[in-house]
């Protein structure tokens, strides 16, 4: 803290233009730094009156939406964050205009200051930061926090009210700028400092999987939901209080963690590992007499889950706990089958089983089985099982021309830039019927025409290959055989271009043939079809559609209420799915009636109920809204 000593008819250096002995100096000594300080608090809460006085409604609205999100809030939570949710929206929520709250009170307050050196502060802060991490440096006053994502490092000035953290604990801030420094509004959150590292990496891995490209940005909007679920990572879950079904299903749990905590694995992945436990005891009530059995199949199972430092084959664990890699497969797939929904709602499997690079290993596994010609299911069996355990690949002699030229499609899948449409090209010229090469080059050609006619080419020359008999015969489940997914890749690449080139009715005729190979529809025609028969008037489909693919997602649910208001206009069943469909996502409504702009790049991923969901939805489906009478003011109303 600097005490700035002046001559008394010299101008006051706080910026007043007034003699220091008529302003900071009329009273006794005192602390610039404390006169700026006080009026730096004192703006913070005349913002946030500035906010209730104008924008209250909005403000509650917004809150309501938020304690939709946060799951298992409980009253103190929601206390909590009814306090600090005005904060975080008038720095960062734009209304109409794209100016936030924050922007209107700074243009409203400005001119009304005299201190130069307050109002320069005042008027950087149209710009806020959300900032998460962990505290270098800390002497009272001030502190040093540093970002978990970004790595940039934060000077804070700390108010009166606003002291006393702890030198490694992890906290979150909003933060304005103090001339050279930081200040926080209103303060500093912090968790606590035991399990730092867990909340770093439950950051940086909520971060990796959100489709967010710009990290500050990822933490401006999703800054209250990553304040409530960050904390769990770090809750240890009490097993004594848990009512297990018997004695050894606890040793188990226990065992699990006692394990994992000394290989140094997070308290997340532990948590994960616990929960698929209580789980699995739950549906079956099982009792258990070895428990170190199952404690082994646990540690593998959460390892093909969440990141672990210490990735261990079946081999590797059954010689730890004192049992065969087949047992440990045994009660792995035992566990795995009883808490299979449990993990596909929390893995995107079907994005895992369509990837071309994991087709390729399956397709080399089938491979081996067909070539070993197996005598029983045992040694089909134990062959697998070797493969599990890290065992070696066999070599490759002998490949014909299609073999050769399906792996230099897989190097392809993986490959980027002008390598990719080298190997395409390369396995072409061994295999000219090889759909995927025809996809793939399509990538770059230089016009939609060009493009639709290689992906039509391929799908022509696939569809001959495998011959009008076999897509009769195998019609309802094409895709879980793999010789027929380049056909199915080429053909909805070309029905999207055939969209594209403003020809509806062959699109339409490609994606339903698609839908009737395909019933399950792992390609996600239906979404695109759906689209394709609102554009042609063919409402009626559309909504058969909808009825066959019932789905309670954000797309679902804003298509319900778009097909039911295009077929009958403003309905109250329209109101009641609208306010359904806000709850599956908020943000689809300020994007829909242009309140906020679409990003100008739409992100590759998302997670249900965010903005980079409700900015794809819109991206694919504005044209269409576009055709209700009075959009605005019903969305808006």
């Amino acid at each position: 803290m600097t005490v700035v000593k002046v001559s008394r008819n010299a101008p006051c250096p706080c910026g007043s233009g007034k003699k220091y002995k008529k302003c900071c100096g009329s009273k006794d000594a005192v602390s610039i730094t404390d006169v700026i300080d006080k009026e730096i608090v004192e703006l913070q809460k005349e913002a946030r009156a500035f906010a209730f006085q104008r924008y209250e409604f909005e403000m509650r609205m917004d809150f309501d939406d938020l304690l939709d999100v946060l799951e298992e809030a409980s009253e103190e939570d929601v206390n909590f964050y009814e306090f600090l949710h005005p904060f975080w929206y008038l720095v960062f929520e734009p209304l109409e205009g794209e100016e936030t709250i924050m922007q209107k009170f700074i243009a409203q307050k400005l001119r009304k200051i005299s201190r130069l050196r307050v109002k320069d502060v005042l008027a950087s802060w149209k710009k806020g930061f959300a900032v998460a991490g962990v505290v270098r440096e800390s002497n009272g006053s001030s502190l040093l926090l540093e970002d978990a994502l970004t790595g940039k490092q934060y000077p804070i000035i700390l108010f009166d009210h606003s002291q006393g953290f702890e030198e490694g604990v992890f906290a979150f801030a909003i933060l304005h700028r103090y001339e050279d420094k930081f200040t926080a509004f209103p303060t500093l959150f912090d968790l606590s400092i035991e399990y730092t590292a867990d909340y770093e990496a439950f950051i940086q891995n909520e971060f990796m999987n959100s489709g967010y490209d710009n990290p500050e940005e990822f933490l401006e909007e999703m800054f209250l939901e990553l304040m409530h679920d960050t904390p769990k990572a770090g809750l240890s879950l009490n097993l004594q209080e848990v009512e297990w079904p018997n004695n050894g299903a606890k040793q188990v749990a226990e065992r699990f963690e006692k394990d994992m905590k000394a290989a140094g694995e997070l308290g997340w992945v532990i948590n994960l590992g616990i929960l698929l436990w209580m789980e699995y005891c739950e549906q079956t009530n099982k009792k258990i007499q070895k428990p170190e059995n199952y404690a082994a199949a646990l540690r593998y199972l959460v390892s093909t889950l969440a990141p672990v430092n210490e990735e261990l084959t079946q081999k590797q664990l059954g010689e730890m706990y004192g049992l065969s890699a087949n047992r440990v497969s045994s009660y792995y797939s035992e566990i795995y089958y009883v808490v299979e929904d449990q993990i596909d709602h929390m893995l995107e499997l079907e994005h895992q089983i369509n990837s071309p690079v994991l087709e390729a290993e399956f397709q080399d596994v089938l491979k081996e089985i067909e070539d070993n010609q197996f005598d029983n299911i045992e040694e089909i069996s134990d062959f697998l099982q070797a493969r599990l355990d890290g065992g070696p690949k066999p070599k490759k002699n002998n490949q014909s021309k299609k073999d050769k030229a399906q792996e230099l499609i897989y190097a392809a899948f993986e490959a980027a830039g002008a390598e990719r449409y080298k190997l395409a090209q390369k396995a072409l010229e061994l295999n000219p019927s090889h759909a995927d090469g025809y996809t793939i080059l399509a990538e770059q050609a230089d016009s939609l025409e060009t493009a639709a006619g290689l992906l039509e080419k391929g799908m022509r020359l696939s569809r001959a290959e495998l011959g009008e008999s076999f897509f009769q015969e195998n019609k309802g489940y094409f895709w879980g055989l793999l010789e027929t997914r380049p056909f199915m890749r080429a053909a909805m690449s070309y029905a999207m271009a055939l969209r594209g080139l403003n020809e509806g009715e062959a699109a339409i005729a490609l994606y339903e043939e698609l839908l009737a190979l395909n019933p399950m529809d792992n390609q996600g025609a239906r979404y695109l079809l759906f689209v394709a028969y609102c554009e042609d008037e063919q409402l009626r489909k559309a909504q058969e559609l909808l009825k066959k693919f019932s789905e309670d997602d954000a797309q679902g649910a804003y298509n319900q209420v778009l097909i039911e208001t295009l077929l009958n206009g403003v309905t109250p069943k329209a109101d009641k799915l609208l306010q359904k469909a806000k709850k599956a996502n908020k943000h689809v409504i300020d994007y829909l009636t242009g309140k906020k702009r679409l990003p100008a790049t739409i992100p590759a991923y998302y997670s249900f109920g965010d903005k980079n969901e409700a900015a794809e939805y819109v991206n694919e489906h504005q044209h269409l809204w576009d055709r209700i009478p009075e959009l605005q003011k019903w969305l808006s109303k």
